[in-house]
């Protein structure tokens, strides 16, 4: 057989620079050199007489022989992987790097948590992880630089998938210290949100402006922005120091709560806005099964 004078090492080799679309992150994956993984895909190619990769500017191009040939080995590898671990009576236990992106309040309390549990159980999974907003994470995703992102509401490209996980009520706050000096009255109107000032995400204060729409029913509110940073932990803390009023997830005020900071929540005249939290990823990017196991931990995790 063809396959007796084979070293089927090749085909993990060339299983991992397929997914990854890398030299380096494969070489980084399987802990051999750059030039290592690099000769050895020669060597296969030598073997098999045909082109598994074009080298177009250092980057490896799968030729259409490669994406057949990919389909055949991941689904052998990781079956025949999985088989052993039952017979020898070993759960299988996922490695490789895992490149991640998140944002930072719900990253860092929530995820991070979770991953952390989870590479009890995967001791050899690695991550790479990146912060962000839900635009920088489009365009990552896109370039092939993450795996996968946790993110929010946005309108990401047509190639990239989301599956939603969770969802976080949104209420708008100031520091009661800030309310009491602007609130010269009773009467809470479209006037009186026009008199304050306002801490925003991005521009153009689209969060604020749709919960306005969703509890009040204003459509053309004037928003006077006194700063805009894409961050949660940043909007709280000028909160806090009464600079203006902003949007917090439920879970970052009662944070702020319990550290003792007086936080004014304007009343809602409507059921509660939520911001959905999502898994996005490129559909056409092929995913490790490590990556794979990954996002269904999360998912189940949060649902």
């Amino acid at each position: 057989m063809f396959i007796d004078s084979f070293n089927l090492n090749l085909l993990r080799i060339f299983e991992c620079v397929y997914r990854n679309q890398n030299m380096t992150k494969a070489s980084y994956e399987l802990h051999m050199t750059q030039s290592g993984v690099s000769q050895n895909i020669k060597n296969l190619e030598e073997v098999l007489g045909f082109t598994l990769f074009d080298r177009i500017k250092k980057k490896p191009i799968p030729t259409e022989k490669a994406h057949l040939m990919y389909e055949m080995c991941r689904s052998n590898l990781y079956n025949i992987e999985a088989t052993l671990g039952k017979l020898m009576g070993v759960e299988q236990e996922f490695s490789g790097t895992i490149s991640i992106g998140l944002p930072i309040e719900f990253g860092n309390n929530i995820i991070l948590p979770l991953l952390s549990e989870f590479s009890k159980k995967n001791t050899s999974v690695t991550y790479r992880i990146v912060y962000g907003h839900a635009a920088e994470m489009n365009q990552l995703i896109l370039k092939g630089e993450l795996d996968f992102s946790v993110v929010d509401t946005f309108g990401f490209d047509k190639e990239i998938k989301t599956e939603i996980i969770s969802s976080e009520e949104l209420v708008l706050c100031a520091s009661k210290n800030y309310f009491s000096k602007k609130k010269s009255s009773s009467k809470i109107d479209k006037n009186f949100f026009e008199t304050l000032e306002y801490i925003t995400y991005i521009e153009g204060a689209p969060i604020l402006k749709n919960w306005f729409k969703h509890h009040y029913g204003f459509s053309n509110l004037s928003i006077n922005s006194k700063a805009t940073l894409m961050n949660v932990q940043g909007v709280a803390q000028l909160i806090v120091q009464d600079l203006g009023v902003g949007i917090l997830p439920v879970h970052m005020v009662e944070r702020l709560k319990k550290r003792g900071e007086d936080i004014h929540i304007f009343r809602a005249k409507s059921g509660p806005l939520y911001n959905s939290l999502s898994i996005a990823y490129l559909e056409s990017k092929t995913m490790s099964s490590g990556t794979r196991e990954c996002i269904k931990y999360l998912s189940n995790s949060l649902k």
